[in-house]
């Protein structure tokens, strides 16, 4: 959740290599059409895998559990972006394991980022739950010149990928009273370190908090969620949503987004040991739905060694 570019490191002394980029970025940025990783984030951070949000659910839950999701933008031009993400994490006693890879395509450009991370799990007492963790990582970005037409060996592109990787972090919490979970991340740490240049590709998130409860009857769960999170750049956005789960084994899951979007979802759990779920999220605005169909995701969670 939270791809950034690494600024070049000599822009000044190589024009070419300034107007390449510009070129890339205003690409990147039409192409998206404003739908950005932190804007539109993996829907399945919200419910089945809340990991991606927040690094205290490192090992929140029991076994090792492995997570896949794909999320592609339906959109009406070439070079749709396209997000992937590969995720585990493993608990002993009180101590949560994770490690998570995401990778995007936004136009001409990937950027991947590798995190590991360590979360502490402490029972207060039998109502009261206290978990906090953080994460360091690796972002690399590059143009893939498999996508340009044009001369593949253009040294303006073999500059822009010679960027070093950029080291970030993530420190989150989550409270659990009974039935209530409360959290809040800081994510990309380093913005609090350094003043980085503008005009990234992805904007960086600043925040995110959320507050959910569940509600349980012999037949059903429900789990009201209400998020509110920063992203550099761009207005507030406020998620409010709803997950079902009936009888352990369907779950449907509906949200508002306040960057005038709505999700839909559905998903499928067997014996606690997989889900599968998929979901769909439409633009509001009829200037969006001219680019835009919506995102489609699918994701999948397996449960192993949970004995």
């Amino acid at each position: 959740m939270m791809f950034r570019s690494q600024p070049l490191k000599d822009t000044m002394k190589n024009n070419k290599k300034s107007i390449f980029k510009t070129l890339v970025l205003t690409i990147s940025v039409l192409v998206a059409h404003h739908a950005d990783a932190q804007v539109s984030p993996m829907i399945s951070m919200y419910y089945q895998n809340q990991y991606l949000s927040n690094p205290a659910f490192a090992g929140y839950g029991k076994g090792l559990n492995i997570n896949l999701a794909y999320k592609q933008q339906q959109s009406k031009v070439e070079g749709t972006p396209a997000s992937k993400n590969l995720s585990a994490d493993y608990r002993t006693g009180k101590v949560g394991l994770g490690l998570v890879i995401n990778g995007d395509r936004d136009g001409l450009i990937d950027i991947y980022r590798y995190a590991g991370t360590y979360a502490y799990h402490l029972n207060v007492n039998d109502k009261h739950h206290v978990s906090f963790g953080v994460s360091f990582g690796l972002t690399t970005e590059g143009v893939n010149s498999s996508h340009i037409i044009g001369d593949e060996g253009d040294n303006e592109v073999a500059l822009y990928n010679e960027q070093k990787a950029y080291a970030d972090g993530d420190f989150g919490l989550a409270y659990r009273f009974s039935n209530l979970t409360v959290q809040g991340v800081l994510p990309n740490l380093r913005q609090f370190f350094y003043d980085e240049v503008e005009g990234n590709v992805y904007a960086p998130s600043k925040f995110f908090t959320a507050i959910s409860y569940k509600l349980k009857s012999s037949v059903a769960e429900f789990e009201p969620k209400v998020i509110y999170r920063g992203v550099q750049n761009y207005d507030n956005i406020l998620d409010v949503g709803l997950n079902a789960v009936l009888k352990d084994k369907f779950n449907f899951m509906g949200m508002y987004h306040s960057s005038k979007n709505a999700t839909f979802g559905l998903g499928f759990t067997h014996d606690k040991a997989y889900q599968i779920q998929i979901a769909y999220t439409s633009p509001f605005s009829s200037s969006l739905r001219k680019y835009s169909d919506g995102n489609i995701e699918l994701g999948v969670k397996l449960n192993l060694l949970n004995k």
